[in-house]
């Protein structure tokens, strides 16, 4: 791979590093009002995990941002630290924080869809 593929490459990772908890807290954050009015009323059949997350929806936010912050500028750093022709690109600091904003932005968007879709289920089920 040549040295501008590389820097390619790397300017990519530290994109879709920074990019990935962003879109997931974007698609949280929009269409939370629209699910909160599907499970409004039923505060008592509410599951626990369900209302954690709604209860404290601006804390888990602003944890992701954070996470995500941490790890765009670890790979930033990978990133500026081999500006010099004679540094090679930190690919495995760029790999570790892109798994990374990988990992986090999975999880919150997995805690999202299970703390919404139980009250939904339940509902349907209910008879």
């Amino acid at each position: 791979m040549s040295p501008k593929e590389q820097k390619i490459a790397a300017g990519l990772s530290v994109f879709l590093t920074a990019a990935l908890p962003t879109s997931v807290g974007v698609i949280a954050f929009r269409s939370q009002p629209i699910l909160a009015n599907i499970i409004k009323g039923e505060a008592h059949t509410l599951p626990s995990l369900t209302s954690f997350f709604f209860n404290y929806f601006q804390g888990s936010l602003t944890c992701l941002f954070i996470l995500a912050c941490v790890a765009t500028w670890i790979s930033f750093k990978a990133y500026h630290q081999s500006s010099d022709e004679n540094q090679s690109i930190k690919f495995p600091e760029l790999l570790v924080a892109l798994a990374f904003s990988s990992l986090i932005s999975i999880i919150y968007l997995t805690l999202f869809i299970f703390s919404t879709a139980w009250p939904v289920y339940n509902k349907l089920t209910e008879r």
